[in-house]
């Protein structure tokens, strides 16, 4: 990651647009609705890893990185790991005029 770029401005675009798209269409296992900053935190966990963390007797558990700190190419990759779970359990995203711009492929 070092001296490449952050995250492309049209990657952040479609990144909180497909969030906003799973928390209006995805639910948990257990039939509860997160907002779109929850998904972000969960998506965090699941696909870039997590480490624990014990803070005043308290465990948490942590994203390994910011998804702010992701490059282009890394973010890319994050974004195709959403895109392949999510259309998987049939959310609907949407695929923006700058998609390709947004996953390297333009």
């Amino acid at each position: 990651m070092s001296g490449e770029s952050k995250r492309s401005k049209a990657q952040n675009r479609l990144y909180w647009k497909w969030m906003q798209e799973i928390a209006t269409q995805a639910s948990t296992t257990d039939k509860q609705t997160l907002d779109k900053d929850e998904w972000h935190y969960l998506c965090a966990l699941r696909f870039l890893g997590f480490k624990d963390l014990t803070v005043m007797g308290r465990a948490y558990k942590i994203p390994c990185t910011s998804t702010s700190k992701l490059g282009v190419k890394a973010f890319a990759d994050y974004l195709t790991e959403i895109e392949a779970e999510f259309t998987t359990r049939e959310v609907r995203l949407s695929f923006p005029e700058d998609y390709n711009t947004a996953m390297g492929l333009k």
